[in-house]
């Protein structure tokens, strides 16, 4: 794994990321209190297909907001992605994927394909107001394991992975859609859980208007975290979709 420049993009497999030009890359954006290594193992399933990268959000700066986020990794994909892009993000991460989709078609370099996975559609999170600025950390860590974000025991991983997940969840807090409808022009994939108690699957069809396509969706086994345990299943959708 190797960070490009500020450390929001990483290339999780240099060596086959450089072997060939011409080939598609793959965005992995992780959900609230992730990080890039929770796909440290995808360039197994992928890499002789796509140059496998991930993105990593900083959690630091006061005035970060979701759109500001997308713009940062949207001028790191300009600048180190020649290949075509597939965009996936899981849970929060498929918000940020949205917005940095948006941008990059906004800037006349659009990806190919957006993957939103267990996942409201952006007017749906527009709507969520959970409070988190007054919250303690007690009550963040309570919500975390609500609605399923990973916090490890472990003293220095929980406090950084409580930090990603205050972070994360205050930019849901205040984020905004907007009343201008913005669709993506190639198709969006949904992927679900069907155990799902967070995003519950049939919220999934909210997603059609974020394309002028018609969307396309699959469904796994599994709870909200159920892409930690599906890579393969996962992998050979991309795989078929992008040959």
């Amino acid at each position: 794994m190797r960070a490009l420049d500020d450390g929001s993009l990483w290339d999780l497999d240099p060596a086959a990321g450089a072997a060939a030009s011409a080939q598609t890359a793959l965005l992995l954006l992780p959900g609230a209190g992730g990080s890039a290594m929770d796909f440290a193992l995808w360039p197994r399933h992928l890499a002789r297909r796509f140059r496998v990268l991930a993105g990593h959000y900083g959690g630091t700066a006061a005035d970060a907001s979701v759109t500001g986020t997308a713009e940062a990794l949207a001028e790191q994909v300009t600048r180190h992605v020649p290949q075509p892009l597939v965009v996936l993000g899981h849970s929060f991460g498929a918000l940020i994927g949205y917005e940095l989709a948006w941008r990059l078609q906004e800037l006349r370099q659009p990806a190919v394909a957006l993957y939103a996975s267990a996942a409201f559609s952006p007017p749906q999170y527009s709507e969520i107001d959970l409070g988190v600025g007054t919250m303690t950390a007690e009550t963040i860590v309570g919500l975390a394991r609500d609605i399923g974000i990973p916090l490890p025991e472990e003293d220095r991983m929980h406090h950084e992975a409580l930090r990603s997940a205050r972070y994360a969840l205050s930019l849901i807090d205040a984020y905004r859609y907007g009343s201008r409808p913005r669709p993506l022009d190639y198709p969006v994939t949904v992927l679900t859980a069907r155990d799902d108690r967070v995003i519950p699957p049939s919220s999934a069809g909210r997603w059609a208007a974020m394309s002028r396509h018609p969307l396309i969706s699959h469904s796994f086994p599994g709870g909200h975290d159920y892409l930690l345990h599906s890579i393969a299943p996962v992998a050979r959708v991309l795989l078929a979709a992008h040959p």
